[in-house]
């Protein structure tokens, strides 16, 4: 189930599209994992249909997977891992193992909205709140882009979520709002490896909200 991103610098897990129950039309426009799949279909399919099957167990069976010196996890480089009840479950269960081990992990979501009803999905994010906010070194983020909605973005910012934004390299909703906006030092200074080391963004422990640069 996990596997050495190379480009992040972290062990992370993958899902399939089938979990992106709450992409939005952007996500689903500029899905990298989409292109991936047409580029690559013999290999793609099969290993992410593998992924899925291990999803079932969760992803605390496979911790055993990581290195003793891992410092920090991604769950999903692909796909959505709170997209459900059961999937919040299955990852707090994984995020104790890892608390227990001084192993970060670092979690961007879009289950926190629907966007075809125009509102927040607040069972979801309430279970992500109470499931995983008292675990220490656990980073959620609600991944956010450019075409959502501005008022659905600042309700999430306002319960205290930190963010990730991705879909215009000039402009981010929240910058001239006063919040702690950060340009990811992967994307935007093209630092291979950064995520394994950054203390800024996505690790920083205090709301903050991080701004990918298209690729």
């Amino acid at each position: 189930m996990f596997s050495l991103t190379k480009d992040l610098g972290l062990y992370a897990q993958s899902r399939h599209r089938s979990s992106c129950r709450w992409a939005s039309t952007w996500c689903k426009k500029h899905c990298y994992m989409g292109k991936f799949e047409r580029l690559w279909p013999s290999t793609m399919g099969p290993f992410l249909a593998r992924m899925e099957q291990e999803w079932k167990q969760g992803p605390a069976a496979h911790a055993h997977e990581l290195p003793k010196t891992v410092k920090r996890v991604r769950l999903a480089k692909s796909g959505e891992v709170l997209g459900t009840i059961q999937d919040i479950d299955k990852v707090a269960e994984f995020c104790h193992v890892m608390a227990a081990r001084g192993i970060e992990v670092w979690i961007p979501t879009r289950a926190w909205h629907n966007e075809l009803e125009h509102r927040l999905n607040l069972d979801l994010i309430q279970h992500i709140e109470n499931r995983l906010a008292t675990i220490p070194g656990v980073h959620v983020q609600a991944s956010i882009d450019v075409d959502m909605n501005a008022g659905l973005i600042r309700q999430i910012v306002n319960r205290g979520w930190s963010t990730m934004y991705v879909g215009s390299d000039t402009w981010h909703p929240l910058s001239n709002r006063g919040h702690h906006v950060v340009k990811c030092k992967k994307t935007f200074g093209g630092v291979k490896g950064a995520c394994a080391t950054c203390k800024t963004g996505c690790f920083s422990g205090v709301q903050t909200h991080v701004w990918l640069k298209k690729h």
